[in-house]
């Protein structure tokens, strides 16, 4: 799972910590105010 995240991160030249935050605000049911944008439209679950 860390080096998808890791992967993803760099790809989006995001450090990992940013990255995910990011997906942390853009999760529905997520308590923090929504990101301007969205890194992905459906979010995959791989857990």
């Amino acid at each position: 799972m860390v080096r998808k995240i890791d992967e993803q991160s760099k790809n989006l030249g995001m450090s990992r910590a940013e990255y995910v935050r990011h997906l942390i605000q853009q999760a529905p049911d997520s308590p923090f105010e929504d990101p301007d944008v969205r890194l992905n439209q459906s979010p995959r679950v791989d857990a």
